[in-house]
């Protein structure tokens, strides 16, 4: 997972995020409520940035991981990393 990090300027490592962020809204606007029009946006990105990406989804930051090997390694591998994180308003 950290080989597919990005270093930032600060030097903190962030994943990609696609390109489109707008203030207060972040990438919502490119997020269509029809589904297959959403699943070729996913497939886009996860074929231009890779198995893990970041968006903005309005002021909240959220990581996308859209391959199995990913998320396996998310919840075994880095398990404690990702387990302090806050609580969704979807949880």
């Amino acid at each position: 997972l950290s080989t597919m990090l990005m270093k930032r300027k600060g030097g903190a490592a962030q994943p990609p995020m696609p390109t489109g962020w707008l203030p207060v809204v972040g990438h919502l606007h490119l997020l269509s409520s029809k589904s297959q029009a959403l699943k070729e946006t996913f497939s886009r990105w996860h074929e231009e940035y890779g198995p893990v990406l970041m968006l903005q989804l309005g002021l909240r930051g959220v990581l996308v991981v859209s391959s199995w090997e990913m998320a396996k390694e998310c919840f075994t591998t880095n398990n404690l990393a990702f387990s302090n994180r806050l609580l969704s308003a979807a949880a």
